[in-house]
């Protein structure tokens, strides 16, 4: 099955769970986006390209319908070709990845959910290219932690 007849063909939960639209910025507020339409799908890839692109060990993305997509600011939105198939955005100031679109997706941007200025509901994203995981998420909830930076090398951060 195609990653693609995976996204579309799956019952959603984000959608029924989220309420109202969907919006989110960058860290610096260069790219501000605005969607008046919840999310259709959502997805955890741990594909090598995504972690690289993004800098972390996965990343969540959320699928909205462009066609009402609004930017508030994209002064400094940048674009790049990662791919054959796929194209991604990201602030050329604070370097934060923004979103992906995919070339056989006409209607569809796919959004990093960092970028989201509320929280995502709890509920399970389906999660691709598992193969790819790095190994070490799975020891991570038993690791020390933290709710603040207590335990940092340097406190005054």
């Amino acid at each position: 099955m195609s990653t693609n007849t995976f996204r579309t063909s799956r019952s959603d939960t984000l959608a029924t769970v989220m309420e109202g639209n969907v919006a989110g910025s960058c860290l610096c507020k260069g790219v501000q986006y605005y969607v008046p339409d919840k999310p259709l799908q959502w997805f955890r890839c741990h594909c090598s390209m995504c972690r690289k692109a993004i800098g972390s060990e996965h990343c969540t993305f959320i699928a909205v319908n462009d066609t009402n997509l609004e930017y508030k600011s994209k002064k400094t939105l940048k674009e790049f070709q990662s791919s054959e198939h796929v194209v991604r955005a990201f602030c050329s100031t604070c370097g934060c990845s923004i979103s992906m679109k995919y070339d056989s997706e006409v209607d569809l941007i796919w959004f990093n959910a960092a970028t989201l200025d509320v929280d995502l509901p709890v509920v399970d994203p389906h999660q691709v290219y598992l193969k790819d995981r790095v190994p070490y998420l799975d020891i991570m909830s038993q690791a020390p932690s933290a709710i603040d930076q207590s335990m940092c090398a340097d406190k005054d951060l």
